[in-house]
């Protein structure tokens, strides 16, 4: 049995219960008051009762992990040495961390999160577990040392204090304790988060811990080994969570000298003195039974000696005949494996045979594909060469048609000048010879007309009147193309072409790639009051947009970053920040009601997709990084507000699967705890502090 003596322990307690530069790790009372209680246990005369000299606790300690780790090599190199002028030498040392656990993005090295972590860099500003192994190795080689860690992944850590391979175990007595080894405790497996129940003051395991540490087992003894502490922890977390408790795990890493787990170093409160008496009796019974049992033994022995010479000859006949049938049945498996091994190969051959098969077929149809796409592209690019030059052609027939209209109006109008004429002269010719047989009584009214005929006879007034007449005749053309009241001319007049037949207008339907550029493509026309039709210039902060050639998908801009496209049952929202397309009414708004089933989460897109929900047919679960996106700070949810549809929802699900059976999701509150992303079960997430249950939905996207 080892020293108890508690001087010759030392314990380290790390961790913190907020973390000001992480937002996305969670706070909680939890962490601080299960740190607290178990330091309490440690220098308490009911638990271990060390002095608290020999306790260094830097839980919520705001330094740089780097100055932790000095500090907690100074503290077991100073207290060793100060133990050691006492002379007492030290003999184990407890490390107890509670907080969050978590993994470096690069190296996948598994961190402890301290009060000084920072999300931009948590390998750099948390507390390595390769670093701690290698402080503690170095300051603590020669000690016992039990280290309990109540974070997610927990088990993670055990690679990082197992020995060296080329180090040879040496067999132990039965009542000798080792002097060195490692000994962790962990609560959970490497593949698990661990839990802090809403309501429990402690985390699940710390308050599992601190009820087997301060009751105890009856029937095991005076002390508990770091073994059956992990059994009555388990035993506790099966009895208090039948259906959610988070498995621990002992490991024993370093097992140079022995398995320090099995040493008894835990007081236990439900140990009797009757019961070490009546253990010490039922083991001298079990010595007497074993020492009759031993000689009962050594006659059987010698008698089954006798018959074993007896029967040796017999064997040794049925021997050969053995070996003979063993090498029989051995040849027969032996050919039975390579037939099987022929087979199998023939199998994988004509599978590989197989698989290129199916993907040169998948190539061709690529191939073909493809082909019939380049296809229907140059046919569309033809019919629209082809309707372009059949527009220029009707253009030019129309301005031929139109010059040789003028043309024929003009020979009309000067044939019918010609006849005017040649029915003047005539008509003149004609009063001349009237006259001539008039007496003589009607000189003077002949004389007038002569003077009225040479008058319109003269070549200035006949010049004088054209003028004037083609002066009147323009003069009215201008006055009615002015005029608001003139009307479209009819007949085989040519009319211009409308800006709606424009080619730039025509090219305004045309689909666009990029999201951003197909919401900003178009200004907006909106009808006006004082006139049907008559277009007036949008404000400069409303833009429209047409996907899907649709033109009554109109839309306006919330912001310069934000963009509202599309028809009322089916708006998108683009940020022309990051390109990102949402969907602006989300899971709660659609489907009336809220989605806490990661799975069901998980085959709505397949469900939008097939509406083509505002034209587009790519939507997808937002992963934590997109969501962070609009969701940075509590400003950003309040635009968030104004931007989406009104919903219920509060969290949103992501696709982000730290484990086997959680998700991530994302909060939305308004409050100042809002903007949160973590981790919870894929069908049950967790309940808000009320007792409801969590308010879960979706809102899908689109990226370029």
């Amino acid at each position: 049995m080892p020293d108890e003596q508690p001087a010759r322990t030392l314990a380290v307690l790390l961790g913190a219960s907020t973390f000001p530069n992480a937002p996305k790790l969670a706070e909680g009372r939890a962490f601080y008051i299960s740190a607290a209680d178990v330091k309490e246990y440690l220098c308490d005369q009911a638990g271990l009762a060390l002095p608290r000299r020999n306790v260094l606790s830097l839980f919520d300690d705001s330094r740089s992990p780097s100055d932790q780790l000095v500090e907690v090599a100074g503290f077991l190199t100073r207290r060793s040495l100060e133990l050691k002028a006492e002379g007492t030498r030290v003999g184990d040392l407890f490390i107890y961390y509670v907080g969050h656990g978590l993994f470096t993005r690069g190296d996948q090295a598994y961190c402890l999160a301290i009060r000084s972590t920072n999300e931009i860099n948590e390998g750099a500003t948390s507390i390595r577990a390769s670093d701690l192994a290698g402080v503690i190795k170095e300051n603590a080689a020669f000690l016992r040392r039990y280290l309990i860690f109540d974070c997610c992944f927990a088990a993670s850590i055990h690679k990082e204090f197992q020995s060296g391979p080329l180090t040879a175990a040496r067999v132990q007595l039965a009542e000798e304790f080792p002097e060195r080894g490692t000994a962790l405790l962990c609560s959970s497996n490497a593949h698990e988060p661990s839990l802090a129940p809403r309501g429990l003051e402690h985390t699940m395991f710390s308050n599992a811990l601190l009820q087997a540490l301060r009751n105890g087992r009856e029937g095991i003894g005076s002390r508990l080994s770091f073994s059956e502490l992990g059994d009555l922890i388990k035993e506790n977390l099966r009895t208090a969570y039948p259906d959610s408790w988070v498995r621990p795990e002992v490991h024993s890493p370093d097992q140079r000298e022995g398995d320090i787990a099995s040493i008894p170093i835990f007081p236990n409160p439900a140990f009797h003195e009757s019961d070490a008496i009546a253990e010490q009796i039922a083991r001298r019974r079990k010595a007497e039974e074993d020492r009759i049992e031993e000689q009962k033994r050594l006659a059987r022995e010698k008698a089954e000696e006798a018959e074993r010479r007896r029967v040796a000859a017999e064997q040794a006949e049925k021997a050969e005949a053995e070996r003979f049938a063993r090498e029989k049945v051995e040849a027969d498996k032996a050919a039975q494996e390579k037939l099987l091994q022929q087979k199998a190969d023939a199998e994988k051959a004509e599978a590989e045979e197989r698989a290129k098969f199916e993907e040169a077929k998948a190539a061709r149809f690529r191939e073909m594909q493809r082909a019939e796409m380049a296809r229907r592209a140059e046919a569309e690019r033809a019919a629209a060469e082809r309707a372009e030059n059949e527009r220029a052609e009707e253009e030019l027939a129309k301005k031929e048609r139109a010059r040789e209209e003028k043309a024929a109006q003009q020979k009309a109008d000067a044939e019918r000048k010609a006849a005017e004429a040649a029915r003047a002269r005539a008509q003149q010719a004609e009063w001349k010879r009237s006259q001539a047989k008039q007496p003589a009584s009607h000189s003077k009214q002949i004389e007038q007309a002569n003077k009225a005929s040479s008058f319109r006879d003269n070549p200035a007034v006949k010049i004088l009147g054209g003028f004037l007449i083609f002066a009147v005749l323009v003069g009215g053309g201008l006055w009615l193309s002015h005029s608001p009241d003139k009307k479209p001319q009819t007949g085989n007049a040519t009319t211009t072409a409308s800006p709606s037949q424009t080619p730039a207008t025509q090219d305004e339907n045309k689909p666009n790639a990029n999201p951003a550029e197909n919401h900003l493509a178009n200004a907006v026309h909106i009808p006006a009051a004082n006139g049907p039709g008559k277009p007036i210039s949008a404000p400069p902060e409303y833009a429209s947009s047409a996907p899907n050639a649709n033109p009554a998908a109109a839309a306006f801009n919330v912001s310069s970053r934000f963009s509202i496209a599309g028809p009322d049952d089916a708006q998108t929202v683009l940020d022309t920040k990051t390109g990102l397309m949402w969907m602006r009414k989300d899971y709660r708004n659609i489907e009336g009601k809220f989605s806490n089933n990661w799975n069901d989460a998980m085959a709505w897109p397949s469900k939008i997709n097939a509406q083509s929900y505002g034209g587009y047919s790519d939507w997808k679960v937002p992963t934590i990084a997109q969501y962070r996106t609009i969701n940075t700070s509590k400003s950003d949810r309040m635009v968030y507000t104004e931007i989406f549809a009104k919903t219920e929802g509060e969290d949103y699900w992501s696709s982000n699967t730290p484990g086997q059976y959680t998700a991530s999701y994302m909060g939305f509150k308004l409050t100042d705890g809002g903007g949160y992303a973590v981790s919870g079960d894929r069908k049950m997430p967790d309940q808000y502090s009320d007792g409801s249950q969590m308010r879960m939905s979706i809102r899908l996207v689109r990226a370029k």
